[in-house]
C-alpha cells in the first residue's frame, strides 16, 4: 500500500510520485516516517577556525593539527595536517577540535568532508561539527558526502563561492534513530576501509613493480658480470642497439575529431584512447609512443584491432628478435627529455627515436624479463578492478541507505 502524490512545480512541470506506507515526502525528498529534518544547528554546535598570524613563528610549528580544505579530499579520518600549530597557536584560535569532529569546507570548493582523528583546529575555510550525544560522526560525514551538491546550491555566488556558518548551520540533515544511524556508519565504514585496504595494496604492488623494473631492466636475472656502456652498466651477456635497428617508428594519418564513433574499432591519441572508428590500422598490440603536446615520451600499449592517430608514434614491425613486452617495459622506464624537441609545441620526430639506444638481453631472458613484469601489471589491473568494484557498491549502496530505501536491523 501507498499514496501517489502529484507535485504541480510550475506552469507545465508536474512530478508524480508513489510513496509506500511507512514513508513521507520531505524537502530533502522521500525518508522513512521515524526519521527526522533536523537543522544541523538544533543537534550539533558548529565553530569556524581561523588563522594564527603567519610570520610570527610562536604559533607555528608544534605539534597539534591545523587543517585546511587542501588537507581535506580522498580521506574520512584525518590524523594529521600539512601545518601544525604551537600551543600558543591553538590556545589563539577558536576551534578546538576533539577527535570525530566532522570538518566541510565552505568557501571556494564546498562540501568536501573528513572527520579528524585527533585534538586538532583548523583554519576559516572549514565549518566544524564539534560531536556529541545526538549524532553519530561517521553517519553525518557519509550523509554530508552524499549530499554536496545541496551544499553547493545554498552557497553564495559572489567572487568566491561561499557558505557562511549561519547559512551551514541551518540547513536541514536527514537524521535516522542514533542506533540506525550507528549501523549505517558501521557498514559504510566497513566498505570504506577495503576501499582503503585494496588503494595501499594498489600503491605497494605499483612501488614492487618499480623496484623490480630498476633491478630487471639494468642487471637482468641471475648475471654477476657486467660492462659499462652509453646506457649504463648492464650485464656482458647484454648488445645495445637502437630503436630504429629492431622496429619501424611511424606516424599514422591523423584524423579529426568529428570523424570519431561512438562504437568500432578503439582510436588511440596521444595519451590513450580518444573514440573509435570504422577502420583500423593495426591488427595486432603495438607500443605507442606519445609523440606532440606536453606528455611527449609517454608510452602506450594498444589492444589489437586498433586505429593509432599521428600523434603517437607507433613501433611497427619490431623484428623477431625483440620481445613487444620486453621493448614496452624499457621504454616506460626511459627518460625521453633528450629527444623531445619544441618548447611551445614539444614533439618527438621519427629520425630522433629511431636513434634511441635500448638494451638486448637474449631473447629468452627479455621474455622471462617480460613475463614477470606483466604478472605484476595483471596483479595491480586485478586490484583496480576491485576497487572499482567497491566503489560502485559504495556508491550504491549511500544512495540506498541514507535515505532509507534499504532499513538495516538494529
Amino acid at each position: 500500500m501507498g499514496i501517489y502524490l502529484r507535485l504541480v512545480l510550475g506552469r507545465s512541470e508536474v512530478v508524480e510520485m508513489f510513496i509506500s506506507d511507512g514513508y513521507k515526502y520531505t524537502e530533502l525528498g522521500i525518508i522513512p516516517s521515524d526519521w527526522k529534518i533536523t537543522p544541523l544547528k538544533e543537534f550539533a554546535k558548529v565553530v569556524t577556525g581561523k588563522t594564527p598570524p603567519t610570520k610570527d613563528s610562536n604559533y607555528w610549528n608544534g605539534k597539534i593539527p591545523w587543517f585546511t580544505p587542501s588537507d581535506i579530499g580522498g580521506k574520512r579520518d584525518l590524523f594529521t595536517s600539512e601545518r601544525k600549530l604551537s600551543e600558543k597557536g591553538y590556545e589563539s584560535n577558536s576551534a578546538k577540535l576533539p577527535p570525530e569532529s566532522v570538518l566541510v569546507t565552505c568557501i571556494a570548493s564546498i562540501g568536501k568532508n573528513a572527520i579528524t582523528g585527533v585534538w586538532s583546529s583548523c583554519n576559516q575555510q572549514i565549518n566544524a561539527i564539534l560531536p556529541n550525544d545526538n549524532f553519530n560522526s561517521n553517519y553525518l560525514y557519509y550523509w554530508i558526502s552524499n549530499n554536496t551538491p545541496y551544499y553547493e546550491t545554498n552557497a553564495a555566488k559572489t567572487a568566491v563561492t561561499i557558505i557562511n556558518k549561519a547559512t551551514f548551520e541551518s540547513l536541514p540533515v536527514v537524521l535516522p534513530p542514533l542506533p540506525e544511524q550507528r549501523k549505517i556508519a558501521e557498514i559504510l565504514t566497513t566498505v570504506d576501509d577495503h576501499i582503503s585496504e585494496t588503494e595501499a595494496l594498489i600503491e605497494k604492488t605499483k612501488v614492487l613493480k618499480q623496484g623490480l623494473m630498476q633491478q630487471l631492466l639494468t642487471k637482468g636475472i641471475g648475471h654477476t658480470e657486467f660492462k659499462d656502456t652509453e646506457i649504463g652498466r648492464i650485464p656482458v651477456e647484454w648488445e645495445v642497439t637502437i630503436l630504429g635497428k629492431i622496429c619501424e617508428p611511424k606516424q599514422w594519418p591523423t584524423i579529426s575529431s568529428g570523424q570519431l564513433l561512438s562504437s568500432g574499432y578503439p582510436v588511440y591519441g596521444a595519451n590513450g584512447v580518444i573514440g573509435y572508428f570504422d577502420k583500423y590500422t593495426h591488427k595486432t598490440e603495438t607500443i605507442l609512443v606519445t609523440c606532440r603536446g606536453a606528455t611527449c615520451g609517454t608510452i602506450n600499449l594498444c589492444v589489437p584491432y586498433s586505429y593509432v592517430t599521428g600523434n603517437a608514434m607507433a613501433l611497427d614491425s619490431i623484428i623477431d628478435t625483440s620481445d613487444l613486452k620486453f621493448v614496452y617495459y624499457f621504454l616506460t622506464n626511459l627518460d625521453f627529455s633528450s629527444v623531445i624537441s619544441g618548447s611551445a609545441q614539444p614533439q618527438i620526430t621519427g629520425s630522433s627515436i629511431r636513434k634511441v639506444a635500448i638494451p638486448i638481453p637474449p631473447l629468452s631472458e627479455q621474455r622471462q624479463i617480460a613475463t614477470i613484469l606483466t604478472s605484476v601489471d595483471d596483479q595491480i589491473d586485478t586490484y583496480q578492478a576491485k576497487l572499482a568494484s567497491l566503489t560502485r557498491l559504495k556508491t550504491g549502496l549511500m544512495q540506498q541507505l541514507l535515505t532509507g530505501k534499504i532499513r538495516v536491523k538494529v
